[in-house]
């Protein structure tokens, strides 16, 4: 399992604020995140970058769901991270890539090792969606320039066909400094569905229920149905679904929801449950209203 040691330089002195969130980044979308405290911590930054700082410490948090998951089941699944000629060795592009990985089953990492703020890097076979905006990229087996990244970013590839868990879950010392935070921890099943005919499913390992293993599914159909269906969860949260264009209809279970939230910019459909309730939620449509096909 690959890591990061972060601040793991030689130098006394603080790196520039850009090296320390790059590498800190790195960290989050890595196995392993370990915080040195070697006269580098962050409270020796300004305000500002203390901000940014604690950003990124805010998303590691956030992906603690999805990460002690795959890392719990990775005796049955396969490492945390993964070069990407390990998912792919049919493609002889990916043999000498040594810059970018598979984090989970979900996600593409291409990590930033210099001064710039895009990159060039490649993305296999495949569709694949910008973490962090949406931008739909249908046709894999090319290389791309990713978006500008701030110094919160790195460029983050979400495989088409995907489901998995973020989320408020893990406290860390949250619940020490807020005694509120069991009435604030919550769940998000992100949803980036198929073309027609796709399914796919994730083993989430439920932290606050015995470690239990809860299939979170996905599933798009010929006629354009895309269902997400999960177990009862241990606290609330929404299902979020990645989509280019507004539903027709959205049901949970099999009662109509009136006013369904979809974020017409952010691309994304966001409907609650409830925890402890088996989660359905199915969203109707045609390949121009929901799958770009």
């Amino acid at each position: 399992m690959w890591g990061s040691d972060i601040c793991g330089y030689s130098q006394k002195s603080m790196p520039s604020i850009e090296n320390y969130c790059r590498w800190l980044l790195f960290g989050v979308y890595s196995g392993f995140m370990e915080f040195m405290l070697d006269g580098k911590e962050p409270w020796n930054l300004t305000a500002a970058n203390q901000a940014l700082v604690k950003n990124i410490f805010n998303q590691r948090f956030t992906l603690l769901p999805y990460i002690y998951s795959i890392i719990n089941t990775s005796a049955d699944n396969g490492v945390t991270m993964k070069p990407l000629v390990g998912e792919y060795p049919d493609d002889s592009k990916t043999y000498a890539i040594t810059d970018e990985y598979l984090f989970g089953p979900a996600m593409l990492v291409a990590p930033l090792i210099s001064a710039a703020t895009s990159r060039s890097l490649y993305l296999p076979a495949g569709r694949w969606i910008n973490m962090h905006d949406y931008a739909d990229y249908p046709f894999g087996g090319t290389t791309i320039t990713s978006s500008a990244m701030s110094l919160t970013q790195i460029p983050v590839y979400i495989k088409s066909n995907s489901i998995f868990p973020t989320g408020q879950i893990f406290a860390g010392l949250g619940k020490k400094w807020d005694t509120t935070f069991d009435s604030k921890r919550n769940l998000v099943i992100n949803a980036f569905p198929g073309v027609a005919g796709d399914s796919n499913s994730f083993t989430y390992v439920d932290y606050l229920d015995s470690n239990k293993h809860k299939v979170l599914s996905i599933s798009a159909s010929a006629d354009y149905v895309i269902s997400v269906k999960a177990p009862a969860m241990t606290v609330p949260g929404t299902v979020m679904i990645c989509l280019h264009n507004p539903p027709i209809s959205v049901y949970t279970d099999s009662t109509l929801v009136s006013d369904p939230q979809y974020d017409a910019a952010a691309k994304k459909l966001t409907v609650p449950f409830d925890a402890n309730k088996p989660i359905s939620v199915t969203i109707r449509g045609t390949p121009a209203k929901v799958m770009d096909q």
